[in-house]
């Protein structure tokens, strides 16, 4: 059977697969790598599988006898000097609520990181890495440099953000891979009728382009104000400190030691230390925030995306930094275009962790820059996108909804749209005069933007949700009967067709 490095997000249809592959003969997960949800029942369904406990690699090293040659050696000297070093300790602020996992302790780990992904692959000899989704845990992400760097090829799923559909691509950042799933007559009119809601909105005029998950935050914050949202908040933090004393918590995050009393008080020192974050984190927003309308300039859109999340690290790639984005596009910009800056409603909100993606000193730096001002979140996103000379963003959807909106956008990543029209991609040394004549000499609408992403459902896309997020997100799909089948014949037809591709040579 083909071997195979697994990193799997926490929904069943990943077991379905990997267990259905492995009873037909086709291929096994020798390393698996994923949501701890699936691992008591992907061991119990797979025999002699190296599963990886993602809650143990990333708060203890393990043991293991690495025999360190000149090939380990200048394998770990060439991840180590690279973005990838950069990359993983920022992923590693996720697991630090209160800012105690110091520089020392992140350099370990990566070291750690680094030979232990050494070790399982020469242990295991893998033909492939599949990823369900763009690496963004720390050791997920150095165990897939290392195999790309030891010649293992590797593929990733990315979901589209407006429909239920994923395209599957090498690495995570290579080229989409012609799909040979033909998706459900019945399942590609709901997903079309889907798309053409989400076009509809910018082909009206004054519509609301708010996207639906900001729409489900803001009704859950504004509920948090309740009564009854305070007894189940305080009920919640009661729950976790019997936790505390009744089994040690399996958690990612370093705070209070386990050896000490404090543990039991750590849910709500935690809450505590959030609050004052999210507290700091508006007042330096507020303090800095110099435009509170749409103003009558020259100006490109930056609309910030969330932080920490994949859509910057790693599919921002080598500008997966947001600060040095805006840098950038200031050196890049003539000086009489300036740079309109917003923030992100969901780095506030109580539903998610933006407390840990972003520093209050961001938003001072930024404020030191000339050209460089930021936006109330009052002003509508809209009226700051028709005014615009262009929209710049990393990988998020606000370039989509730009260049529905018919005007240009500029994109530093890796987004699952890449190639839609009116959407351009930014290039080291490009210069702007050039790209602006480039730009004029485009022509795209709602219908041409139409037109590409029914063609990208039809050859390059999977019906499919790709983690219990968006499985939720998308829950309306899941009532009809008959349709999580479909999915995982779906998938199970794609992996086979990689399969078959790769025999030939072509994979």
């Amino acid at each position: 059977m083909v071997k195979y490095i697994f990193f799997p997000t926490g929904r069943q249809i990943w077991l379905d697969l990997a267990k259905s592959l492995y009873q037909s003969g086709v291929a096994k997960p020798v390393i698996w790598a994923g949501d701890p949800k699936l691992d008591s029942s992907a061991l119990a369904s797979i025999p002699e599988l190296c599963l990886i406990d993602f809650f143990d690699v990333h708060t203890k090293t393990v043991e293991f006898e690495l025999e360190f040659t000149d090939k380990e050696y200048n394998t770990f000297r060439s991840i180590n000097s690279s973005s990838v070093r950069d990359k993983t300790l920022k992923m590693m602020d996720r697991h630090d609520p209160y800012g105690a996992y110091r520089y020392v302790d992140r350099d370990a780990f990566f070291s750690f990181f680094i030979t232990y992904s050494l070790f399982l692959l020469k242990k295991h000899t893998p033909d492939f890495l599949i990823m369900s989704e763009s690496p963004h845990a720390p050791f997920q992400y150095v165990l897939y440099e290392v195999a790309k760097l030891m010649g293992v090829k590797s593929y990733s799923f990315i979901s589209w953000s407006i429909a239920p559909l994923a395209v599957l691509r090498e690495g995570v950042n290579g080229a989409y891979i012609k799909l040979k799933n033909d998706i459900d007559d019945d399942v590609k009119k709901l997903i079309t009728a889907r798309v053409d809601d989400f076009l509809d909105r910018f082909v009206a005029e004054d519509g609301d382009i708010e996207p639906e998950y900001i729409k489900i935050q803001k009704r859950k914050d504004q509920n948090t104000s309740s009564l009854l949202s305070f007894l189940r908040s305080g009920y919640s933090i009661i729950k976790e400190m019997a936790k505390s004393v009744l089994r040690k918590p399996r958690s990612l995050e370093r705070g209070v030691s386990d050896n000490t009393i404090l543990k039991i008080f750590e849910p709500i020192l935690k809450r505590m230390a959030i609050s004052k974050r999210v507290f700091e984190l508006d007042a330096a927003l507020k303090e800095v925030v110099a435009i509170n309308l749409v103003p009558d300039i020259k100006y490109v859109y930056f609309p910030l995306q969330y932080e920490p999340e994949r859509t910057t690290n790693p599919d921002g790639l080598e500008y997966h930094d947001q600060l040095n984005v805006i840098l950038l596009l200031r050196s890049w910009l003539p000086s009489n275009v300036a740079i309109l800056v917003k923030e992100h409603y969901s780095q506030f909100t109580t539903a998610l962790q933006g407390y840990k993606g972003r520093s209050p000193e961001f938003y001072r730096v930024l404020n030191n820059i000339k050209g460089v001002s930021l936006v109330s979140s009052n002003v509508e996103s809209r009226d700051l996108i028709e005014s615009s000379v262009m929209t710049c963003t990393i990988t998020g959807t606000a370039a989509l909804e730009s260049a529905l909106l018919g005007v240009p956008a500029l994109a530093f990543g890796n987004s699952w749209f890449r190639g839609v029209p009116g959407v351009f991609n930014y290039s080291e040394g490009m210069d702007y005069a050039t790209f602006m004549i480039k730009v004029s000499a485009s022509s795209w609408d709602a219908s041409t933007i139409r037109s590409w992403l029914i063609n990208l459902m039809d050859n390059n896309s999977v019906f499919m949700t790709i983690n219990p997020s968006n499985e939720k997100y998308f829950s309306e799909y899941y009532k009809i009967p008959g349709l999580r089948d479909v999915e995982l014949n779906g998938l199970k037809e794609v992996f086979l067709s990689m399969l078959t591709l790769r025999q030939t040579g072509n994979f």
